[in-house]
């Protein structure tokens, strides 16, 4: 029965097994083997994977993501909402994370951005600060600037409480104009219509 060579071998097995006359015997005895770098290319080939990933999602959470401002624009269609709210135009936004890759810069960009959708609501859903609440005061006249007709609300989210420091949080909100909810909810008026 005849040998194949192994996968990856440039040698025949006749090759390796047969030795020229008056070669000296190896040190190591049996059949001589190819190196087989599989393993260790597989284990390289992971370790470069690894970190190639580690760094693609670290430049996407560090430099892109933050940068990345997303307008969605969405009708809802509600049968019982009263006509004269009929298209209200509610702005969202959340995850500013003051103080790890968003400041004043940033903000104002937002802003800018929020003044040209010409809200009549606006909601912020949580998470200004990413820890610590001193970044969120320089960035209260930027708040401050953003405006609509029945007014600026908002929300703490899980980072506002993080630093243990959600009361100079909710102050800094209040001192910008807005009208912190917890555990409430506003009622809206336009004459004698109230929503919700």
């Amino acid at each position: 029965m005849a040998e194949t060579p192994r996968q990856g071998s440039n040698n025949s097995p006749s090759q390796r097994s047969h030795k020229a006359p008056g070669a000296e015997e190896s040190v190591f005895p049996g059949e001589e083997k190819d190196h087989d770098p599989s393993r260790r290319s597989f284990l390289l080939r992971m370790v470069l994977m690894t970190a190639g990933a580690s760094l693609l999602t670290g430049g996407y959470a560090w430099l892109w993501e933050p940068r990345r401002l997303e307008i969605k624009q969405v009708e809802l269609k509600l049968p019982k909402f009263p006509k004269v709210f009929d298209g209200l135009r509610v702005i969202q936004f959340s995850d500013a994370h003051l103080g790890f890759h968003t400041g004043v810069k940033e903000l104002k960009k937002l802003a800018a951005t929020i003044e040209e959708q010409q809200p009549d609501l606006i909601c912020f859903t949580g998470d200004i600060v990413e820890r610590e609440a001193e970044p969120m005061r320089e960035c209260i006249p930027v708040l401050a600037s953003m405006q609509a007709k029945y007014g600026k609300f908002a929300v703490l989210g899980n980072h506002d409480y993080r630093g243990g420091q959600q009361n100079e949080v909710t102050t800094m909100f209040r001192e910008a104009g807005f009208t912190l909810l917890r555990n409430e909810h506003v009622v809206i008026e336009q004459g004698a219509n109230v929503w919700p």
